[in-house]
């Protein structure tokens, strides 16, 4: 109001000075026709008008200089108003008596009464419309420094979010140098024990080129030499032959000559005997001298036949030498033969040795082929394993950043909650991103449990002093989403089901009883409670109200509204709201839940002295089983309540479970 006031002003001081400018100030001195004068006298007119107070003939029928003035800027200001109200889309009263008085020069007194009473309803409409935009605009504006300083703290998380993240892509990018410089590693130990390989592999071919032509020469040279060999055995086989026949040849010649000359020798010395006996029987008959000459003359001729015999004896004695000296020659030949028969066999020999050498290191080296090239494909399987395990690890990296991820967005119900966290904006997909999120806390404090229970059977065995057996082995803790633990679960609930309390307001009631299928009916369930939230707030006729019915979460109209009537010919207000929901999220939601009382409150079962609860100190209190009077036996089962968040439970171990982790 202060500002259109003193735009009022400004605006009235600057017409004026604007009419002072123009020169159409009206004076004093002047025609009473027209009123005015002339630009050249106006400091004059002005200056006579300041010092004089009283009218004198001839501004008689003129009127005064401030009347002017005021109407003018009465004119001014309305012309002003006039244009406000029509920028702000509202009515304008001055609007519509202006035409009356728009040929009126001078306005009268009731016409400048009539003037400002419409110009007040305008400014009176002009205030309330301005109320009411500051009472629009005010809690705008604390709504926008509440949104600045939630953007301010978005962005400080943002901003450890993203220092988070460089952090962690720093962690990540050392870790992926650190692997690639593995990778580098061991491709270099890989292409060095690849080249290293060849390089054996390709001396072990060309020393088997070598030794196969060496061993190609050898088998020539073998040839060669049992080709001579079979010669040389065939030669000596003839020799032999030959000596053989030589022998027996010469032997039966010898014998023959011998066998001839023990017959001529018996033959001589028979005739010997018989020239002797004639000899003595001639010397004892007679006695004479030519009987002495003429044994003389035979003495000759037995000498002489005796010397020829001799002689024959010693040529053949120098025979059977010759024959002696023949065969030592062709036993010394055959000694040479066998000797070079034992230098080829033993030529052969080595030359067999050499080449069995030959073939196992043929041998040797194509096993030292197969081990490097077996060595070879364990590193490639080592090179692709590693591979894998990398894939896996990064799978691995990639899971835990889901699953913290997911622990982040949708933390644990029972603990603190933070607000900042909206979620997807679909509460069925919300809803199973924190059963998700449940299961791998459940697991993550499973496994906590398992190592818990190891150190405690070891803290405890040490205490004892004796040493943890190995049959004592702790079992691992059962999933408890598991396919196989789910329908024993849905068994045991199904019996269990009867004589366990449910409250009366449940939308659920009649579905607690069905065996649950996964995720698909959860989504089911979900979205006709999201239908059924959709038609009660499509039909505000109906009667939604009452305490036990749906809470739905919504955005009210602000403070002022209500205030306000409605104006069904003016214009709608800005500041009315649609109930539309704000915490589309499962937390928020179930955050405005707890805070309204929907949970186990409205439904929870009157205490009185005969219902169980759960006393301070823990314990369960057990009271005794309960008999109907119709004659059926009847067994109420104990149920263990967390006095934080009133969750109800049917064993003392899961009771203890969660208050292990509970914070209310």
């Amino acid at each position: 109001m202060k500002k259109l006031t003193e735009d009022f002003s400004t605006q009235s001081m600057s017409s004026a000075t604007s009419l002072i400018s123009e020169g159409t100030v009206p004076s004093k001195f002047g025609n009473v026709t027209t009123g005015y004068l002339s630009p050249i006298k106006m400091e004059e007119i002005a200056r006579e008008a300041c010092s004089k107070n009283t009218q004198t003939l001839e501004t008689a029928f003129v009127p005064c200089e401030a009347c002017h003035v005021v109407q003018r800027s009465f004119k001014n200001a309305g012309d002003i108003l006039i244009n406000m109200c029509q920028a702000q889309k509202l009515p304008s009263s001055l609007q519509k008596y202006r035409p009356l008085v728009a040929d009126v020069k001078w306005l009268s007194a009731n016409d400048v009464i009539r003037w400002a009473s419409e110009q007040n309803k305008d400014l009176a409409k002009l205030t309330k419309h301005m109320d009411s935009l500051m009472a629009t605009i005010n809690p705008l504006k604390d709504e926008i420094e509440q949104l600045e300083k939630k953007c301010k703290h978005l962005q400080k998380r943002v901003s450890e979010f993203d220092s988070d993240m460089r952090k962690e892509k720093e962690v990540q990018y050392a870790l992926q140098k650190q692997f690639d410089i593995k990778i580098k590693d061991l491709e270099q130990s890989h292409n060095e024990t690849v080249s290293i390989v060849t390089r054996q592999k390709n001396e072990i071919l060309q020393d088997k080129q070598s030794l196969e032509t060496e061993v190609s020469k050898l088998k020539t040279h073998l040839e060669q030499q049992q080709k001579l060999l079979i010669e040389i055995e065939n030669t000596k086989s003839t020799l032999e032959k030959d000596l053989k026949e030589n022998k027996a040849n010469a032997i039966s010649s010898l014998q023959s000559e011998i066998n001839q000359l023990q017959n001529q020798l018996s033959d001589v010395t028979q005739r010997l005997d018989v020239s002797s006996k004639e000899l003595n029987k001639e010397q004892a008959k007679s006695r004479s001298a030519s009987k002495h000459s003429q044994e003389q003359a035979k003495s000759r001729s037995a000498s002489k036949h005796s010397q020829s015999v001799q002689n024959k004896q010693g040529s053949l004695l120098q025979r059977v030498d010759d024959l002696d000296r023949e065969n030592e020659e062709l036993k010394d030949q055959v000694a040479t033969l066998e000797e070079e028969k034992e230098e080829i066999e033993e030529s052969l020999k080595s030359a067999k040795s050499q080449v069995d050498k030959l073939q196992r290191n043929v041998t040797e080296k194509e096993n030292m082929i197969e081990t490097v090239s077996r060595e070879k494909t364990e590193l490639e399987e080592s090179i692709t394993s590693l591979q894998q395990n990398i894939s896996t690890l990064e799978t691995r990296i990639q899971e835990s950043a889901d699953r913290e991820r997911l622990m982040i967005e949708y933390p644990d119900l029972n603990g603190p909650v933070n607000p900042d966290l909206n979620g997807t904006g679909d509460i069925a997909l919300d809803m199973e991103n924190q059963v998700k999120a449940n299961a791998i806390r459940i697991q993550v404090l499973e496994e906590q449990n398992e190592g818990l229970r190891n150190s405690i059977t070891k803290v405890m065995s040490l205490q004892r002093g004796s040493l943890p057996k190995g049959q004592e082995k702790m079992t691992a803790p059962q999933q408890l989403w598991s396919t196989d633990n789910l329908d024993r679960v849905k068994d045991n609930h199904r019996t269990e089901e009867d004589h366990v309390w449910q409250p009366e307001s449940s939308v659920y009631a009649s579905e607690k009883t069905r065996p649950s299928s996964g995720y698909q009916n959860n989504s089911e369930k979900i979205t006709n409670r999201a239908k059924y939230i959709a038609t009660v707030k499509t039909n505000p006729q109906r009667d939604v109200t009452t305490p036990g019915d749906e809470f739905v979460v919504g955005k009210g109209r602000p403070p002022s509204a209500s205030k306000r009537k409605d104006n069904t010919g003016s214009r709608p207000n800005s500041g009315k709201a649609i109930n539309t929901p704000v915490n589309t999220s499962s937390i928020s939601a179930y955050l405005q839940l707890k805070k309204a009382g929907k949970l186990n409150m409205t439904d929870s079962p009157p205490k009185d002295k005969s219902f169980p609860t759960r006393p301070t100190s823990g314990k369960p209190h057990r009271s005794p089983p309960v008999h109907n009077d119709g004659g059926e036996d009847y067994t109420r089962k104990i149920s263990y309540t967390c006095q934080n968040c009133d969750k109800m439970y049917s064993k003392p171990k899961d009771l203890d479970i969660h208050m292990s982790y509970c914070t209310g």
